[in-house]
């Protein structure tokens, strides 16, 4: 019971029945509150605790199906983890959104034994239900890996998708590979691909273009890149299209970010693997680029003997180049760089970042 205004007026806390659903976030009382904001055009919807906890398939309805709303942002809570009969996925048109964002941490399911079992089938349902809606009209696109239906995203067409972003976790047996993924969305500009190699279950990654596939890149106005974990041998490299600006080939998350992960409640955090390469191998895969209007390289690596060879190339390589980011980690046995040894008068960087 509250005070407001000189009136007692009771608050009374609301649970949902099922104890998969959130009870705070439910369909009327959100649609209320919605409504009453005729202007708003983005609704963010997150939490931190690390629990199997979500939205019901009304919820989500809802909020997709606003015609005000341009940007729908569920982090961390589930689509509909819990089992719906068939009737009741059913849905109106979403063509209003322009921006959809689903993002679950696939290490938050490790300590109550949901790892094995995870996605879960209605989970799926939904999201494979609220993507048919709108694929024809969304422009930005961020999803977990795990859950994200890639088959029958490979076999819709998305006009206007300018930006994807998959996190989550590296699948070394995908249903379907992403090369075929992304050849239904020709006018990406940017492609993000935030995976990570879990201790166990991955040690490393395989080339996303198959060894000798014969075909042209399917993203030809494709400006920024971020592959984590890079296969040395990858031709996807030699095939990117001059129209890239930017690159970033790093782990996810950084090797160095290792000591910080590692002091984590072991009920929070998965054990991570860090394949990295070493400049000799990450000087070949550069060299295999030909990239004229790069302006931003992020790099990570293992140092080498022949590690000024790969910044002095970058220099060469890469002419307008104005923004480096090294990541580098040194073995006992390798002497230290001096970055005074570097002689590359024809460019002037704007900004050098080697954190170590």
């Amino acid at each position: 019971m509250n005070q407001l205004f000189g009136k007692q007026t009771v608050f009374r806390r609301r649970f949902a029945e099922d104890s998969f659903l959130c009870g705070v976030i439910c369909g009327s009382s959100l649609r209320r509150a919605l409504k009453s904001l005729p202007v708003l055009h983005s609704v963010t919807i997150r939490t931190w605790k690390r629990v199997v906890h979500g939205l019901s398939w009304d919820t989500v309805k809802m909020i997709s199906s606003l015609p005000h709303v341009r940007e729908v942002s569920i982090i961390g809570l589930l689509l509909c983890p819990s089992m719906l009969s068939g009737d009741d996925y059913r849905c109106d048109s979403f063509s209003s959104l322009t921006s959809f964002h689903y993002e679950v941490p696939s290490h938050r399911f490790t300590s109550i034994g949901t790892r094995q079992t995870y996605p879960f089938p209605s989970e799926e349902e939904a999201l494979r239900l609220v993507l048919d809606r709108l694929h024809s009209s969304l422009e930005k696109l961020v999803l977990s890996s795990e859950p994200a239906p890639m088959l029958t995203m490979s076999e819709w067409q998305w006009p206007h998708l300018r930006e994807l972003r998959l996190c989550g976790e590296w699948n070394p047996n995908p249903p379907v590979s992403y090369l075929s993924l992304l050849a239904a969305m020709p006018n990406l500009r940017v492609l993000i691909l935030e995976l990570v190699l879990v201790t166990g279950e991955l040690d490393h990654t395989h080339p996303l273009w198959p060894p000798g596939l014969d075909m042209s890149f399917p993203l030809p106005y494709l400006s920024r890149l971020s592959v984590s974990h890079p296969h040395a041998k990858d031709e996807l490299y030699s095939r990117l299209p001059p129209s890239v600006q930017e690159l970033s080939l790093c782990c996810y998350p950084h090797k160095s970010e290792k000591a910080w992960i590692g002091i984590q409640p072991i009920y929070t955090v998965q054990a991570y693997e860090y394949p990295l390469l070493t400049s000799t191998d990450l000087r070949g895969l550069l060299e295999t680029c030909h990239l004229p209007c790069l302006t931003r390289l992020d790099i990570e690596y293992q140092a080498d003997g022949l590690e000024l060879d790969l910044l002095r190339s970058i220099a060469v390589l890469f002419p307008r180049l104005s923004w480096l980011q090294v990541h580098r980690y040194r073995l006992r046995e390798v002497s230290e760089v001096s970055y005074a040894q570097l002689d590359c008068p024809s460019t002037s960087y704007s900004r050098l970042r080697i954190p170590e």
